[in-house]
């Protein structure tokens, strides 16, 4: 009894903690403290993070060539606001990590048309076009429930990043994986 009690009040928890990101992903943008960040580094970061939390996840962060050019660095820089801008790259991440096979996402960063694109795959189970409609949506879950979760994280990854003036899109197959694409 004490067991499931505990488990109740951690599946809670995390439900709270939830609600209260979406909550801060709501708020006026003039009320959010925004500064500079470069992408790259903060995918690093959530990267780093990721792994110490959890060892059997594999996080690929691939450059593509437009970052070699020479306006480059300053292209990467946007401003954000750190703590939610991890939480919805960290959201993607797990996403991929939680729903492939092998616990993996492949991000690739490039510039296109002096834009931040950023792509999340993975080779896992993929979604239906129905899925794919409803992923945004809050307490959303899919038909191939392989992991614990809410149903927040892709609502609140989306709402954070239209907060930072991003988009945010889904292109998967059933059985064959999902691509995550977001672009500042």
């Amino acid at each position: 009894r004490i067991a499931n009690a505990l488990s109740d009040a951690h599946r809670m928890s995390g439900i709270i903690v939830g609600l209260l990101n979406m909550a801060r992903a709501e708020y006026d943008k003039s009320q959010i403290k925004m500064e500079p960040i470069r992408m790259d580094e903060l995918l690093m970061e959530v990267r780093e993070n990721l792994l110490r939390a959890n060892s059997r996840y594999n996080i690929n962060i691939n450059y593509d060539d437009s970052l070699l050019a020479d306006d480059a660095d300053e292209a990467l820089s946007l401003r954000a606001n750190h703590y939610l801008l991890s939480l919805a790259l960290r959201n993607l991440i797990e996403n991929n990590c939680k729903y492939s096979d092998n616990q993996t996402s492949n991000i690739t960063i490039s510039l296109k048309d002096k834009h931040i694109a950023l792509s999340f795959v993975d080779n896992g189970i993929g979604m239906t076009v129905d899925e794919q409609r409803s992923i945004f949506k809050p307490f959303f879950r899919g038909n191939h429930q392989v992991s614990e979760g809410h149903g927040i994280g892709m609502a609140l990854a989306q709402r954070i990043i239209t907060l930072h003036k991003g988009q945010l899109q889904v292109n998967s197959k059933e059985g064959h994986g999902t691509t995550f694409w977001v672009k500042f």
